[in-house]
């Protein structure tokens, strides 16, 4: 048996080691990180010259241009369907139809609802009809070719209304997948989140197209049950047909881009695993003016400043290769319903069973510049490697309370956790969405003159430490056992 005097020394010896790794790491991130670059790329980034980077604009058009420019000199390597470091995403500009009709047999339904077309074609469908009331309803069994799918939303399994969209795109998605010919999602009328969605969906709108030629899109529509039809009368008419009656829908399409690029591992194993490094590059436009008449939302924080990290990360990696493959990639569309990361990992170009991690860099803000956020560090097994980035560049790694937890399902990194990919998201130091917070989130006065750039150059360096050592790192950080994507990580890695 091993004594104490023993086992000390070693642990030791194992905590000399990881250290002097990370010293490393952090001496190859002065050879490339400077303060000027970083001024210079988040300044670009965040100047009036492009128009707040909205979804789809010239200004989101020039900075995929600059991202993809810097990736070329960087001498990043491109992957299959991403020519010229670009990524086309396919996205549609859709107006709510003049006509949202629900029909049993025929005639209208006997209830009074509130309807909202969510995608699918100006026409008639009609079909059989299936009820699923739980998003946990095993389906794998169950003929859904040519029938129309009611799914019942219950607002007891939601925490905020993007889990809400989420799971509505997965279960249309199943249900397209399994032949349906449409989907009605069902509202009852005191649901709290009814009216988000209604100012989401109900406008004008930005969503995806089709990854696949030839694919077509079934018909998806939301409903508010005011008369309770659909929850106690339903079942009445289990042998009457549903039809969805659609006249007058609106829908352009264009396509913008992701922007993607590679550094091969220098290892000859690991260099078959993938770490991805990602950030949103667009932000909301022109908008409403503030009291100053600044009608530009420049979005530095949200999210400039993550793209600038990213950038610079990605000129260290390329310059000083790890032992991993890293894969840099910039979304597009986040602020549109995380339209740039559905896409890649719908449409990624390398297997996602090879992808062993996501480092996932945005935020709102800060009201701490003592400290970085790792949303979702508490779920996964990072070995420290967070907490010691941070202390290296002056700051602590900080995971948050349960209230900053709930934002794990707000940004790019959720896309990749429901595949089973580890994920968390690197934040700006905040400790509650506090007043501070919230004068500079989708403001115009979140402008590149009012960042701490002493704190910003700490942040970026920090992730850029991250990204070096989880990539060198001879453990890979998984989910905790427990956590909801434990047993997803597992099938997708076995």
């Amino acid at each position: 048996m091993i004594d104490i005097k023993s086992l000390f020394l070693i642990i030791s010896l194992f905590t000399l080691s990881h250290a002097g790794f990370s010293q490393e790491d952090n001496q190859l991130i002065d050879e490339t990180y400077t303060p000027d670059k970083i001024k210079e790329i988040t300044g670009f980034l965040a100047s009036d010259e492009l128009q707040g980077r909205d979804t789809p604009s010239q200004g989101l058009d020039a900075a995929a241009e600059y991202i993809s420019t810097a990736f070329k000199k960087y001498g990043l390597e491109t992957l299959p369907g991403c020519e010229e470091y670009y990524q086309p995403v396919k996205m549609a500009l859709n107006r709510q139809p003049e006509i949202i009709n629900v029909k049993i047999d025929g005639h209208d339904i006997p209830s009074e609802i509130s309807s909202i077309h969510i995608s699918g074609p100006s026409s008639l469908t009609e079909g059989q009809w299936v009820l699923i009331d739980s998003a946990e309803q095993d389906l794998d069994d169950m003929d859904l070719r040519n029938k129309i799918v009611l799914f019942i939303v219950n607002q007891n399994n939601y925490q905020n209304s993007r889990q809400v969209i989420l799971t509505s795109r997965q279960m249309k998605a199943l249900a397209e997948k399994k032949g349906a010919a449409g989907f009605i999602e069902i509202f009852k009328q005191t649901d709290q989140f009814w009216n988000r969605l209604s100012n989401y969906y109900g406008g004008e709108r930005i969503r995806l197209g089709h990854s696949k030629e030839g694919e077509k899109d079934i018909i998806h529509i939301v409903i508010r049950d005011s008369g309770n039809f659909f929850s106690s009368e339903i079942k009445e008419y289990s042998n009457k047909k549903i039809g969805i009656e659609i006249s007058g829908w609106k829908n352009e399409e264009f396509i913008t881009n992701n922007v993607v690029g590679m550094v091969e591992g220098k290892d000859p194993i690991l260099k078959d695993e993938y770490i991805i490094c990602t950030a949103h590059y667009d932000h909301i436009g022109i908008g409403k003016p503030d009291v100053t008449g600044d009608s530009i939302y420049n979005g530095a924080r949200d999210n400039a400043i993550g793209v600038m990290s990213t950038m610079m990360a990605a000129e260290n990696i390329s310059k000083f290769p790890v032992k991993r493959s890293v894969i840099f990639v910039l979304f597009t569309g986040e602020e549109k319903g995380l339209l740039g990361s559905w896409w890649f990992v719908d449409s990624s170009p390398v297997s996602l069973k090879d992808i062993a991690f996501c480092l996932n860099i945005d935020g709102g803000g800060y009201n701490d510049t003592t400290i970085a956020t790792i949303i979702g560090k508490r779920r996964v097994n990072s070995h420290g490697i967070f907490e010691q980035a941070c202390r290296e560049n002056g700051i602590e790694a900080f995971e948050g309370n349960d209230n900053v937890q709930l934002l794990f399902n707000g940004s790019d990194n959720i896309l990749f956790s429901q595949k089973g990919i580890p994920s968390v998201t690197f934040s700006p130091g905040f400790r509650n969405m506090d007043a501070e917070i919230m004068k500079y989130y989708h403001q115009p006065s979140d402008e590149v003159e009012s960042l701490d750039f002493i704190y910003v150059e700490k942040y970026s360096r920090a992730i850029g430490l991250s990204l070096r050592m989880i990539a060198n790192s001879e453990k890979r950080i998984f989910w905790k056992e427990g956590d909801e994507f434990y047993s997803l990580g597992k099938e997708l890695y076995e």
